[in-house]
């Protein structure tokens, strides 16, 4: 189903500016140490800055590196580096306040990575193909014939996010599911999967979340994920409810003519997006309002 109605705002060609890619923006405790606030920052039970003096955090395309916009001191510093740091990696901060990052997700051996949240120190590797937590299956993508065994060498994580109800969710696009893990001991803990979405030349490319910031049970979650299927030529938002797929998209376009960059869903009735369009090579910004 397509949402009902929508706004549009015309930003233009990004250029080079593509180079750095947005991806969190999490706000930092008051003292000199580069980290993020703790929950307890976060529900007023402790000190810490105002959301204004907030970090924006940010991957570098061809630098291999997470950066920070320090909004004390208005400047950019890095913060960590790994040469397998790809562009657009999704990157959250987990309840202890360390750094998650998918790395290499565009690649077929990606990872999701921990690291110090106050030195950017690696830590360990949460989840890779063999650390996926789940029994994964054959299946049929990018053109491959991807057998058990070949699933469980190969993995992409292609999306990241924590959820509200404080489960990490993560993309597994060769298994075409959302997958949900509780990371509060320090290491990935299998929770739930969703069932698979599409098949061959289907892709899963971002996550966000109804109500968000409003602290929720698992059951409560609702998702909403970017699927990109070549096969019929869509670039849609779909839904889930508990990991349930809803049928249809929310919102969907025709992917030979436009193409989602990003997108953000804020409370439970508004779809933000940044939508390039190929045919006169522009982006722009649409607001719309999702049907419930």
């Amino acid at each position: 189903m397509m949402a009902s109605k929508s706004r549009r705002s015309t930003v233009g060609s990004v250029g080079t500016i593509m180079a750095l890619i947005l991806v969190a923006l999490y706000p930092r405790s008051c003292d000199s140490e580069i980290r993020s606030c703790t929950n307890r920052c976060i529900e007023g039970t402790e000190d810490c800055c105002e959301v204004l003096n907030a970090n924006l955090w940010i991957t570098c395309y061809t630098m291999e590196r997470i950066s920070y916009f320090d909004g004390d001191q208005k400047n950019y510093g890095n913060f960590l580096e790994d040469p397998d740091l790809e562009d657009n990696e999704f990157i959250g901060f987990n309840s202890a306040g360390d750094l998650v990052a998918t790395v290499g997700k565009g690649t077929y051996t990606g990872s999701v990575k921990l690291y110090d949240g106050g030195t950017g120190v690696f830590k360990m590797t949460l989840l890779n193909a063999t650390l996926s937590g789940y029994e994964r299956e054959s299946v049929e993508y990018d053109g491959y014939d991807f057998t058990v065994d070949m699933s469980y060498y190969y993995y992409k994580p292609t999306c990241m996010k924590f959820g509200p109800d404080g489960l990490m969710y993560v993309c597994d696009d060769i298994q075409h599911r959302l997958v949900r893990y509780n990371v509060s001991s320090g290491t990935a803990v299998f929770h739930s999967h969703s069932d698979m979405v599409g098949g061959d030349l289907v892709y899963m490319n971002g996550v966000d979340f109804a109500n968000n910031h409003v602290p929720q049970s698992p059951e409560e979650v609702v998702a909403y994920v970017r699927v990109t299927d070549y096969n019929t030529a869509t670039d849609c938002i779909k839904r889930a409810t508990n990991l349930s797929w809803d049928s249809g998209c929310v919102y969907e376009v025709n992917a030979n003519e436009h193409m989602f960059i990003s997108f953000t869903v804020l409370g439970d009735s508004e779809l933000f997006l940044n939508q390039y369009d190929r045919t006169e090579s522009t982006y722009a910004i649409f607001v719309n309002e999702i049907d419930r």
